[in-house]
């Protein structure tokens, strides 16, 4: 899938800022959100992934990323893959819901109706002493639609970090995997990033499930953002959360379009 060559990105755009958007998504590409918490790594991944050092990299908690940023590189078969740098969650500068309308904007804006949309990667530092879902409006834990968990895959980083990676280590992965196993159950699944090219790649390889159409949800996504309450951001206890209604949209309509199909006689 991957050739020897070094893919060459194509340059970041700042956020919904055509003058500065040297790097144009194009309508046969593929995207791969890259989520997280502030300080989880999205950029480093990114970096191994494509190769090459594109992506900036804080060095403290707050997040690095301040703007969505694409960046693109070139398979071996010719297909074009376009991974998604986003603001970190729980940082300082910007409340979840603040990321949560950027990455709706840039969806909505910057990606053709036809383009395809692969998934998520979400990134969870082993390092972290507690492994609680609930406390992220975000977490994808809060999928509830069937489908939904095939497109979320669970990354544990930051392994080489941990001063006790045998036992530690192991068991909050043990304690990570009981909390995903509704996710799992459903489809989803759980890997580790161990700082390398390879690793990152076998990642995004992972994903077995036909790429969706941005069109499915580009004209849901502000909707979703409208039925939350502005205090959403600080609340543990708010439902279902943005991925959940997202891919619940999603997953609707592809339905609706296959029953449609199937009465019309087209493929």
């Amino acid at each position: 899938m991957w050739g020897k060559s070094k893919p060459k990105p194509e340059a970041a755009a700042t956020e919904l800022s055509p003058a500065a958007d040297e790097y144009k998504v194009q309508a046969e590409d593929t995207i791969f959100l890259i989520l997280g918490q502030s300080g989880a790594g999205k950029s480093t991944f990114i970096n191994h992934a494509i190769g090459e050092h594109v992506a900036s990299v804080g060095e403290n908690l707050s997040s690095h990323t301040v703007h969505i940023r694409p960046y693109s590189m070139t398979l071996d078969s010719g297909r074009r893959i376009v991974l998604v740098d986003t603001p970190g969650f729980n940082d300082t500068y910007a409340s979840d819901r603040e990321i949560m309308q950027r990455i709706i904007d840039w969806l909505s804006t910057r990606c053709s109706p036809k383009m395809k949309f692969a998934g998520i990667i979400y990134l969870h530092e082993i390092i972290q002493t507690r492994t609680d879902p609930e406390t992220n409006l975000m977490h994808p834990t809060k999928l509830s639609k069937p489908e939904a968990p095939k497109y979320v895959i669970l990354v544990t980083v930051k392994w080489k970090e941990m001063k006790d990676p045998e036992s530690v280590g192991k068991l909050r992965e043990t304690q990570l995997k009981a909390q995903w196993k509704k996710m799992s159950d459903h489809g989803s699944q759980m890997s580790r990033f161990e700082d390398t090219t390879e690793s990152a790649r076998a990642i995004i390889d992972m994903f077995q499930v036909d790429p969706i159409e941005v069109e499915e949800i580009q004209e849901e996504l502000r909707r979703i953002l409208a039925l939350l309450p502005p205090q959403a951001a600080d609340r543990k206890d708010h439902g279902e959360g943005f991925i959940s209604k997202l891919f619940g949209k999603l997953t609707n309509r592809r339905r609706r379009r296959l029953r449609t199909s199937k009465r019309s006689g087209t493929p």
